[in-house]
């Protein structure tokens, strides 16, 4: 049973480096950023920088010869919680 396992990642694999990945995010301003996702130990990543607080829908999408398939997906980025200010005593000379 363990070789059959073997064999359906080895196909899968194989079919996989002839998909490309990207995603697209939408800003809540209407902003549109691509980014290629990079394969990385079976992973497919990529980067993005939220700058501002709001809705932001991400579209993941697999684009090869034979098909196109996307999913939206969508999150919302709110501001963090304040930092504590450490108060530090004053240094003593002497």
């Amino acid at each position: 049973m363990a070789r059959k396992k073997k064999e359906a990642l080895s196909v899968k694999k194989e079919v996989l480096e002839h998909i490309s990945f990207s995603a697209t995010v939408s800003s809540p301003d209407g902003q549109t950023t691509k980014i290629d996702l990079a394969q990385s130990n079976g992973k497919y990543i990529g980067e993005f920088i939220v700058n501002i607080v709001g809705e932001y829908s991400v579209k993941i999408a697999a684009d090869s010869k034979t098909f196109k398939r996307e999913k939206v997906l969508q999150f919302k980025a709110v501001e963090p919680p304040p930092q504590k200010v450490e108060k530090k005593s004053p240094c003593k000379e002497g």
